[in-house]
């Protein structure tokens, strides 16, 4: 009985705390390392292409035709910015201004309604949105404009489109954002004659800046990663616009080709090589946008708190 009592004794008490960093160190690591080997792999896989057809004809190359050898992916990459581009511009404004409704205006009783609807249209599959895009919204651009698209698929489409699936993510996450800035920050603008108007906008909103720029980064990825419903509303032609600015154009993005050429392609030719290859460049393209758009995003943060 005394040799039991004296191993009880010994025994010390589980470090919950360090168990706990230990995990959560081991899980960070692992996704830190998933994301290294898959850009390795993708990489390794376009090596071939790259060595092939050569990085620069590759990035300024105008024509798309793998069946005759052709590799140049500018226009993809192009058209993959450019409906990015426009999603955001339809998602940002709409979504951070239904936020600060949200968070700033409406009633409690509203917002309970409101939000769960938005949050609902979140997890609506990107196919449905499709769908809807092909019987609404592209007879809709097509009789709104018919001197300047033939059938109403276009860039312009695929941007409405890409901006209202973006608009669910950057309406919750700014919200979420403009609720965590302490009431104190309301209650002294107020206090020294603000109006609500002024408060919104010169002390809520560069407060949750950082919360915004995450929802904007979302809204990105939601945007520049998407493939079924861009890929049902755009055309689907890899060329430039004409003119550059043409927003009735058809185009392709780097996704739908991805979705489009993959099933069919050879594994291990050249054409197999420049698919992961346009995947690489996909990769950088998001990590780009994401950091350039954080630091903005951090230097309005900066500036609000007078760092």
């Amino acid at each position: 009985m005394s040799d039991c009592v004296n191993v009880l004794k010994k025994t010390r008490p589980v470090d919950s705390d360090r168990v706990c960093r230990t995990v959560l160190a081991a899980v960070a690591s692992l996704a830190a390392v998933t994301v290294v080997a898959m850009i390795i792999f993708i990489a390794g896989q376009g090596f071939d292409a790259l060595s092939e057809v050569g990085i620069w004809e590759f990035l300024t190359g105008s024509v798309w035709r793998p069946y005759i050898g052709s590799y140049g992916a500018a226009s993809l990459i192009a058209g993959t910015l450019m409906v990015t581009a426009g999603a955001m511009m339809v998602a940002c404004p709409i979504g951070i201004g239904a936020a600060i409704y949200l968070s700033e205006i409406a009633s409690p009783k509203t917002r309970k309604k409101v939000k769960p609807i938005i949050e609902v249209m979140a997890g609506i599959p990107s196919v449905v949105y499709g769908l809807l895009g092909i019987m609404i919204l592209v007879p809709m651009m097509h009789g709104l404009f018919p001197d300047q698209t033939v059938s109403g698929l276009s860039w312009l489409t695929g941007s409405v489109l890409l901006g209202i699936m973006a608009l669910p993510t950057v309406i919750s996450v700014s919200d979420d954002a403009l609720q965590t800035v302490p009431s104190s920050y309301r209650e002294a603008s107020l206090a020294i004659g603000a109006t609500k108007w002024e408060t919104i906008m010169k002390v809520i909103v560069p407060a949750a800046a950082s919360g915004i720029s995450a929802a904007v980064i979302l809204g990105i990825g939601r945007a520049i990663g998407e493939t079924m419903a861009v890929m049902m509303v755009t055309g689907n032609t890899a060329i430039f616009p004409d003119p550059i600015w043409n927003v009735f154009s058809t185009l392709r993005t780097i996704t739908a080709t991805l979705a489009l050429e993959m099933p069919e392609v050879v594994v291990g030719s050249t054409s197999y090589s420049a698919l992961f290859l346009l995947a690489l460049i996909l990769m950088i393209m998001i990590l780009a946008i994401n950091l350039s758009v954080r630091a903005v995003m951090n230097r309005s943060a900066r500036k609000f708190s007078g760092d």
